[in-house]
C-alpha cells in the first residue's frame, strides 16, 4: 500500500490538512498577505496621525508619558516652541518617542495595539507583545497627561 498515492483518500486528507496548517501558521506569523495588508493600513494610519500632530501641534503644551516593560519610567515636560523643559533629567521621553515606538511596534512585534488622541493624533496608548513565545516581554507606553494652556 502506498500512502502518498493521489487516489488514496488518506493521502488527500493528509496533504489538505498539512496545507491548512501551513497557511494558518504563515498567517499567524505575519507572512500571509492579509497580515501584510493590515500592517500597511496600520502604518498609513500612524503616518496620518503624525501628520495631524505636526499640523496642529500647539506652540505651548505639557505632557506626561509613562513607559515600561519590566521597569516603568515616567517623564513630564513643558514645551514652548521647540524648547522642552523636563521635570526629570534621567528619563526624557518625548511625543516623537511615542511615534517611533509605535512604528517599531507595528513593524517588529508579534502584537501591537495603538490608540490615538482624538484631537492631536498622538499615540495615547501603545500595548506591545514583542514575541508571543516569550513571557514578560510585553511593554506599555501611554500619554498619561496632555494639556495646552
Amino acid at each position: 500500500m502506498h500512502i502518498f498515492d493521489s487516489r488514496n483518500i488518506i493521502s488527500i486528507i493528509f496533504v489538505l490538512g498539512c496545507s491548512i496548517v501551513l497557511l494558518v501558521t504563515l498567517g499567524t506569523f505575519g507572512i500571509g498577505g492579509a497580515n501584510q495588508a493590515s500592517l500597511e493600513s496600520r502604518l498609513k494610519k500612524l503616518e496620518s496621525q503624525k501628520i495631524k500632530w505636526l499640523k496642529i501641534k500647539p506652540d505651548i503644551y505639557s505632557y506626561t508619558i509613562r513607559a515600561g516593560c519590566m521597569y516603568v519610567v515616567e517623564s513630564s515636560a513643558k514645551v514652548k516652541g521647540s524648547l522642552a523643559t523636563y521635570d526629570n533629567d534621567e528619563d526624557k521621553l518625548s511625543i516623537d518617542y511615542l511615534f517611533i515606538i509605535a512604528k517599531r511596534a507595528l513593524e517588529k512585534s508579534a502584537r501591537a495595539d495603538i490608540k490615538y488622541h482624538p484631537t492631536f493624533g498622538i499615540p495615547n496608548s501603545i500595548d506591545v507583545d514583542w514575541r508571543l513565545d516569550t513571557i514578560d516581554d510585553e511593554c506599555g507606553y501611554s500619554l498619561v497627561k496632555f494639556s495646552t494652556p
